[in-house]
C-alpha cells in the first residue's frame, strides 16, 4: 500500500458522512430530520470521536514527554476535545434528567446546561470557523513550509497533518455556506473524526518502534477501526442511555393537562383581535424562546403559568418546561389556507421522536388546525 494509504482511508471516512448525510436529506427528509436531532445517534457519535480524539490527544502527549511545551499543547487538544464532547451532549443532563440551573434557562437559548449556547450565535459560529479553517486548514498548510514548521515545534504547536486539509475544508464549507437544514450537526461529526484521526496519522508517522511496511498496513486499520468505534459507541448510547422506566407515573397526566393548557392559550392568541404577527408565518422553537423574543406577554399569564404554578412547579412555569425538565415546543407551519400550530414535550425519553408533520414516539403534544381564510 503507498505510504498515503492511511490519509486517503482517513478522508474517505469522513467524506463518505458527508456524503451519507446529504443522500439523506434528498431521499428521506423525515429520516434525515430524526438523524441530526439531540440524542440521535450521530450526536452520540459525535460525542464518542470527540471523546476518543481526548485519549488519543493525551496519549500522544504521554509519548511527547521530552518536549514540554508539544506536551502542554497535546494535553490542551485533548482537553479541547473533552470539553467539546461533553458540550454536545450537555453533560449528560438529558440523560439524568436534571434541571438547568436558572442561568442556564433564562440565557441558554437551548435552555440546556451548555456554555457554548450561552455564547451569540455570530459568537458560536466564528469560534467554530476559526478552528476548522485556521487550524484544520491555515496552519496544516502553513506547516508545510520549513521556516514556520521548526518555529511551531519550538514553541510546542502542533498542526494536523496537511493530508487531512480536505476533510477540515469540507467540515469548513459545510458549515460556512449550510446548504441544508441541520447540516451543521453533520460539520461537527466530521470535525470530530478529523481530530480524532489527526493524532492517529501523527502517531503512526513517528511508531520508530514499527518497519515503515508494517506502518503502511497498520495505520488505515486503526482509521477505520476508529471511525467504526465512533459510530458504534454512537448507536449503542443513543439506544441505551435514556431510560423513562424510573419517572414519575403521574408526569404523562401533568403534560396533558398542560399540553391542553397551552392549546387553550395559543387559540387565545390566534383568535385575538391583536393577533400578534409572528403567528402568521411559519416557526419553530421552544416555547421560552417565542415567549423571551417574540414578547408574549399573554403566554407568562396564561393558562399553562396556572396549571404548572397550581402544582408548585414555579420554575417550571416561568421557563415553559415539562415534567421531565425538558422545554416544551411550538411549531407554526403556514399553509395556503391553514395554520397548523403543534404543541408538544419530547416525553419520558426527553428526546424529539416526532417529525415535521406527526407526532410519534413518546412525544406528548396537539395539533391544532386553524382556518386562515
Amino acid at each position: 500500500m503507498s505510504k498515503y494509504a492511511s490519509a486517503v482511508v482517513a478522508n474517505a471516512l469522513v467524506l463518505i458522512v458527508l456524503g451519507w448525510f446529504s443522500h439523506l436529506h434528498s431521499s428521506d427528509s423525515d429520516m434525515y430530520y430524526l438523524s441530526v436531532q439531540e440524542d440521535a445517534p450521530m450526536e452520540w457519535a459525535t460525542c464518542a470521536a470527540f471523546f476518543l480524539a481526548a485519549l488519543v490527544h493525551w496519549f500522544e502527549a504521554n509519548r511527547l514527554r521530552g518536549h514540554t511545551p508539544s506536551r502542554l499543547f497535546a494535553i490542551g487538544l485533548g482537553l479541547f476535545c473533552f470539553i467539546f464532547a461533553g458540550e454536545e451532549i450537555s453533560w449528560f443532563q438529558r440523560v439524568a434528567g436534571y434541571q438547568s440551573p436558572e442561568y442556564f434557562l433564562a440565557n441558554n437559548f437551548q435552555q440546556e446546561f451548555n456554555f457554548h449556547n450561552v455564547m451569540s450565535t455570530d459568537l458560536r459560529k466564528l469560534t467554530l470557523q476559526a478552528i476548522m479553517f485556521g487550524y484544520g486548514v491555515a496552519l496544516s498548510l502553513l506547516f508545510v513550509f520549513r521556516v514556520p514548521r521548526e518555529l511551531g515545534a519550538k514553541i510546542g504547536i502542533i498542526a494536523p497533518p496537511a493530508v487531512l486539509v480536505p476533510s477540515f475544508g469540507a467540515a469548513f464549507w459545510l458549515y460556512n455556506t449550510y446548504p441544508w437544514s441541520y447540516c451543521g450537526e453533520v460539520s461537527e461529526m466530521m470535525l470530530g473524526l478529523c481530530f480524532l484521526f489527526a493524532p492517529i496519522l501523527r502517531l503512526m508517522a513517528s511508531s520508530e518502534g514499527l518497519p515503515v511496511f508494517q506502518r503502511r498496513w497498520v495505520g488505515p486499520f486503526f482509521v477505520a477501526d476508529a471511525w467504526v468505534l465512533s459510530f458504534a459507541l454512537g448507536v449503542t448510547a443513543s439506544a441505551t442511555m435514556l431510560d423513562p422506566t424510573a419517572q414519575n407515573p403521574f408526569a404523562q397526566q401533568i403534560a396533558a393537562i398542560e399540553i391542553a393548557a397551552l392549546e387553550t392559550d395559543f387559540k387565545n392568541l390566534i383568535f385575538d383581535e391583536t393577533r400578534p404577527s409572528w403567528t402568521r408565518k411559519s416557526t419553530h422553537s421552544r416555547l421560552f424562546t417565542i415567549v423571551n423574543e417574540k414578547r408574549v406577554k399573554p403566554l407568562k399569564k396564561g393558562e399553562f403559568v396556572d396549571a404548572a404554578t397550581a402544582i408548585g412547579e414555579d420554575d417550571r412555569a416561568r421557563f415553559f418546561i415539562d415534567p421531565w425538565k425538558s422545554p416544551y415546543w411550538a411549531r407554526l407551519r403556514k399553509r395556503d389556507d391553514e395554520m397548523v400550530i403543534t404543541l408538544y414535550s419530547f416525553g419520558p425519553n426527553r428526546r424529539r421522536d416526532s417529525t415535521r408533520g406527526e407526532l410519534r414516539g413518546d412525544d406528548i403534544g396537539k395539533i391544532i388546525r386553524i382556518d386562515t381564510n
